[in-house]
């Protein structure tokens, strides 16, 4: 009995010991827990005092400077106040959809601002130390330039002979605005025919970003080789030259639209919509609505308007007593009037499908001495050709030109080569 009392006894002793050493361990942790936090050299939860937001945003249709910097809870006033501080070295006025806009606030102030003006061309604010005004410039970055040859041969398209060489779609449009003149991408085009091209390549900070100036092509047509080169001569004069000299600009392009079809063509035919024949005087093309009319010379506007048959239509006066016609128009460019003078390829219009029209398309129609005539048909007056001072050292530049682009032509083939060598060039405006 005595021996369960001394266990009993002893057991009581042990838990309370245990009891008092785990006590004491607590108090010992919570005193080194405290010391811890005493000695962190910044509370938690607390906000740093020098804090600066970035912010990155791309401009969209219909935004202006002073919507977008509200967005930023900035008042009217400071909004205000900053855009007429940049305003002396760049107007915001009128934004660039799909530009990239940066600024960096920091207590409530723009302390950072950047816009891009355009690719390789940039504007940046800095707030000077009177927190007052900026430090302000406008950079433009070098494009590298890379020459390259690019081979084609047409079977369905030219869009599609580029893509298949290799190159992006829209070399096509710059392509055939060079050929303008001299052929027509609506009906001339043949399978089978090739293409030979000496282009430049640009390059912004190791990416393409566009193509440059094609200094020398060869598009074989039907069987029939048509050069144009891309020389400047001696007096630094730039144009565009036949290998015979003569000048590639005529007074006319082919066409006031690019890669179309012809719906309608050129004399007697029945009207779909008056259901009786009648005389055709100009051609139908056949686009989607919206597509960009241009002017196929140069000249003054003398109407422009609309009428229940021609729908919206502008009538273009040219030298020589030429006019061009453009009817079942969706839309005038703004700032187009009449009494206005339009350069020759300059966009004035947009294809609808307004007056007697089933579906939208552009009527073209030409006169010459207040008769009409066939656009088809028409042959330009060409333009100056090149001075035959110069015409000795256009034959080198010429026949240099060829040996580099008739090789592409001999494969008979699609591809696309770049040449080792670059250059870097800031780019006009």
């Amino acid at each position: 009995m005595e021996k369960k009392k001394n266990i009993i006894i002893i057991s009581i002793v042990a838990f309370l010991l245990t009891f008092l050493i785990i006590q004491t361990n607590k108090k010992y942790t919570k005193k080194i827990v405290k010391k811890k936090v005493e000695k962190t050299d910044y509370p938690r939860f607390d906000i740093p005092k020098k804090i600066v937001k970035k912010y990155s945003y791309i401009v969209k249709k219909g935004d202006t400077i002073a919507k977008i910097l509200q967005n930023f809870d900035f008042d009217n006033n400071y909004v205000h106040k900053f855009i007429e501080k940049i305003k002396d070295k760049y107007d915001l006025k009128n934004l660039r959809v799909g530009a990239e806009l940066s600024l960096n606030i920091k207590k409530n102030k723009i302390t950072f601002f950047k816009y891009q003006i355009k690719r390789d061309k940039f504007l940046q604010a800095f707030l000077n130390k009177d927190k007052k005004s900026y430090d302000i410039e406008i950079k433009t970055m070098p494009y590298t330039i890379k020459n390259a040859v690019v081979t084609g041969v047409i079977e369905n398209s030219l869009f599609g002979a580029i893509l298949k060489s290799g190159e992006k779609p829209y070399l096509a449009d710059k392509m055939a605005k060079l050929y303008d003149y001299d052929i027509d991408f609506n009906r001339d085009l043949r399978k089978g025919d090739s293409f030979s091209l000496f282009v430049e390549k640009l390059y912004l900070k190791g990416k393409f970003r566009d193509y440059g100036n094609i200094q020398a092509a060869i598009f074989v047509n039907k069987g029939k080789e048509i050069k144009i080169f891309r020389y400047k001569d001696p007096s630094n004069v730039v144009s565009l030259y036949h290998a015979n000299g003569k000048a590639v600009k005529k007074m006319f392009l082919k066409c006031p639209l690019p890669f179309m079809r012809i719906t309608s063509r050129y004399g007697m035919r029945h009207h779909p919509l008056l259901k009786f024949s009648r005389r055709h005087n100009g051609i139908d093309l056949g686009a989607p609505r919206g597509t960009k009319v241009r002017s196929t010379a140069s000249g003054t506007i003398v109407a422009m308007g609309r009428s229940r048959g021609k729908g919206k239509y502008i009538i273009v006066r040219h030298r020589n007593k030429y006019r061009t016609h453009y009817y079942h128009l969706s839309g005038f460019r703004r700032g187009i009037k009449k009494g206005a003078r339009v350069s020759q390829g300059e966009l004035i219009a947009y294809v609808g499908s307004t007056g007697l029209s089933t579906g939208p398309h552009l009527h073209y129609g030409v006169e010459k001495n207040r008769k009409y005539i066939n656009p088809l048909s028409l042959k330009s007056p060409s333009i100056k050709p090149l001075n035959k001072e110069y015409l000795e050292d256009f034959n080198r530049y010429r026949m240099a030109m060829t040996l580099l682009l008739k090789p592409g032509l001999a494969l008979n083939r699609g591809y696309s080569w770049e040449f080792p060598f670059k250059k870097e060039v800031f780019l006009e405006d």
